[in-house]
Order: C-alpha cells, then structure tokens, then sequence
C-alpha cells in the first residue's frame, strides 16, 4: 500500500469522525492540458518536477542561493478527501560564500539530497482561497564540499501552493539538526507531465 493511499485513508479517517455538518473534502489538485482549467480526475497519479533558486535562511542568517529540483507524484484519492501528494527524489546545490548551512565552514558549497523514505503530503485549505502542501517527515542531507562533512535535517514543511509554484518563507516551517536549524524561502515551479499550470482548488 503506498504512502499517498495510507495517507489519503487517514485524512478520511479524520473527517469520517467529524460531526456530519463538519464534514469537507479538502481542496483537489487541479490543471490543464487544452482548454480551461479542470480537476485532476481521482486516483490518476501525475507525475510532477519542481525546479527554482531558493535561499536557505540557517538560524536567522541567509546562506547564498540553492539550486534545488524536486520529483513528486500527486493525486486526487478515489475515496474524497484532499489531495495528497509524494516527493519521491529531492537534490540541489548551494553556491559558496561568507555563510553557511551547518556543517559547513564559511567559502564551502553545499549538496543537497533527500534521504530517507519518499516524503508524504496533503493540501490543506486554512483560509479562504489560500492553499498548502504539507509535507511531514522531510530528511535532508547536507553535504559540506570539499570537506565532506555531512548533516541530516528533518521537519515539516507547508509551501504555499499558487498556480504553477510553491511559494516558500519562514513561516513555511523549519528543517533541524539539534540546535542548527534553517527555513527555506523563494519559489519553486511546479510543472506537470501532463496537467499545466497545477494548483489547488
């Protein structure tokens, strides 16, 4: 059983216990191919890269620019539910500079890989008209060059989702290792095999 199925029977877990007049399905993942913009039809899962330049603020100070890519597989769950989502590969690299992402002295680059099982996550509506993509459990490695001295970062991470990105900032959640910890902020282009222009609705 995948993550995204045991995640959406979660999430449907929760609502099943909710009072009737509480019930929601949660927000869907929605796009396009021709035409205007539609639902992904349930349990139809899209293949989806990100790509963009993100700065890593690493206990309140910024670390130069990261290059970061991103594979993930969304779905919108046969049962109802929100729209959940898995990042199955994650790497990047930081340019080098006066600052750094622990371990890594000041005039190293970092790379950057996704460790750990594929990370699991599901849209969430907290306004009106505002939508995230929660992610739970997210391991990074950082990898300090040319010292190669390396550290894990685990956390949550909840983006904004807008047509066709991820909006990250502070606010978005924080990744640690022990006392060392850092957020990320900047935008990630999300971009569909198939759908265009992906965004929750």
């Amino acid at each position: 059983m995948t993550k995204r199925l045991l995640l959406g029977l979660s999430v449907l877990a929760v609502f099943a216990v909710a009072p009737a007049g509480a019930l929601a399905v949660g927000p869907h993942w929605w796009g396009k191919t021709t035409g205007p913009l539609k639902e992904i039809p349930p349990a139809v899962v899209e293949k989806v890269a990100t790509s963009g330049t993100l700065t890593a603020v690493a206990s309140g100070v910024k670390v130069p620019k990261c290059v970061v890519t991103d594979e993930e597989l969304i779905e919108n769950p046969l049962a109802g539910g929100p729209g959940v989502d898995e990042m199955t590969a994650f790497s990047g690299t930081c340019a080098a500079g006066k600052t750094a992402i622990f371990p890594c002295l000041f005039g190293e680059s970092e790379a950057l890989r996704g460790v750990g099982p594929p990370v699991p996550s599901f849209l969430e509506e907290p306004s009106a008209l505002t939508y995230l993509d929660k992610f739970t459990g997210a391991e990074l490695e950082v990898e300090c060059l040319p010292s190669t001295t390396t550290a894990i970062y685990k956390g949550n991470i909840s983006p904004t989702l807008l047509p066709g990105k991820l909006v990250f900032s502070v606010a978005s959640g924080v990744l640690k290792d022990g006392t060392h910890n850092f957020s990320w902020v900047g935008n990630d282009k999300l971009t569909g095999a198939t759908y265009k222009k992906i965004q929750g609705k």
